[in-house]
């Protein structure tokens, strides 16, 4: 379900609190270091990525996720809030796009990596792909 108006939704407060302990547990930089260091290792490119969230949603994690990913050399981008992404319609919740939110962040996220490697060679799937793809698993 999107959200409705500027109403604080359920859960925020919760996602809030999740959020801003998520990244003080030091196990879990220790997993995503260990994850990094071993893609590193095996020559594996990792791009870390920040989905939009709502304006509800505290970013307070970001800047160590930024930091941890940037000391292994890999690629961070962060949508948390883009242009265009202000509409609660987007959003299910405080923390997750809805399909249209979804299809939305697709093709900004296509074209930020398209413009990312314009001398690379990669492959991205469309958005028209993706939607495909999702059609024939839900037929």
């Amino acid at each position: 379900m999107a959200l409705k108006g500027s109403k604080l939704p359920t859960g925020v407060h919760k996602a809030h609190a999740v959020n801003n302990k998520y990244l003080k547990d030091d196990s879990v930089k220790e997993i995503l270091k260990k994850f990094l260091a071993t893609a590193q290792k095996e020559k594996i490119q990792v791009y870390v990525i920040v989905s939009p969230t709502t304006k509800y949603y505290s970013k307070s994690s970001i800047p160590d996720i930024q930091q941890i990913t940037s000391s292994y050399g890999f690629n961070f981008f962060d949508f948390s809030h883009p242009e265009g992404f202000e509409q609660n319609s987007l959003f299910r919740d405080a923390t997750h796009l809805n399909h249209e939110g979804a299809v939305k962040f697709t093709n900004l996220l296509i074209n930020k990596l398209k413009a990312n490697h314009s001398t690379n060679s990669i492959a991205v799937p469309s958005a028209n792909l993706l939607r495909r793809k999702r059609a024939n698993n839900e037929g």
